[in-house]
């Protein structure tokens, strides 16, 4: 399965690396000794405490996903909008009457170990959900990403989609190579039609 965050963020980290073309290896000319750099850290020195980035390092504001908003659909019919504070999901969105979506289980940065969904890290990288549908008498449980949305059976007529994003910003350290982060999230709203 294709997911636009991962993929977006591996475009930035190749053109980082120094890769020109996106199916080009980065090709690392000096390999690095994970010993030697432990070696040379100080111990008790926090990395925050840097006055100055490395050398191939620059301090960029680093975003994360902060809202998602969805548009939920029985067929060909838009049933309403609800909106996800990836900081604090709430577990149910009362969309209209008895019609309503459940946020089962929440992925801030999904990945999958081969058995089940996990989260790599707490941060809002690549959110993912487990929602339970309600339209009347009708359920439908389903996976959702960033841009795609797997049912559990696809004869069911209940979605839903991405329909914006909203991002926020901290500020961070990350290799030097001219793609920045801005330029990532451009990419993925031009995917979702923001």
């Amino acid at each position: 399965m294709r997911l636009i965050p991962a993929f977006i963020l591996s475009l930035a980290v190749l053109a980082g690396c120094g890769a020109q073309d996106v199916n080009e290896a980065a090709v690392v000319e000096e390999p690095v000794d994970k010993v030697e750099v432990l070696a040379e850290d100080e111990i008790g020195k926090s990395s925050e405490s840097k006055e100055e980035p490395e050398e191939n390092e620059q301090t960029k504001q680093l975003y994360q996903f902060e809202t998602m908003t969805f548009e939920l659909m029985n067929g060909e019919t838009a049933r309403g909008q609800f909106q996800v504070n990836l900081l604090d999901p709430a577990e149910t969105y009362e969309i209209a009457e008895r019609v309503k979506a459940e946020l089962l289980e929440y992925f801030p940065d999904y990945d999958h170990d081969g058995e089940k969904p996990i989260s790599r890290s707490p941060s809002h990288w690549n959110p993912a959900f487990i929602f339970k549908l309600t339209d009347g008498n009708q359920q439908e449980l389903l996976f959702s990403t960033i841009d795609r949305t797997i049912k559990a059976e696809e004869s069911h007529t209940l979605n839903v989609a991405v329909v914006d994003v909203t991002t926020t910003t901290f500020e961070g350290t990350v290799p030097d190579g001219g793609s920045t982060f801005d330029e990532v999230f451009d990419r993925l709203r031009k995917a979702i039609g923001k």
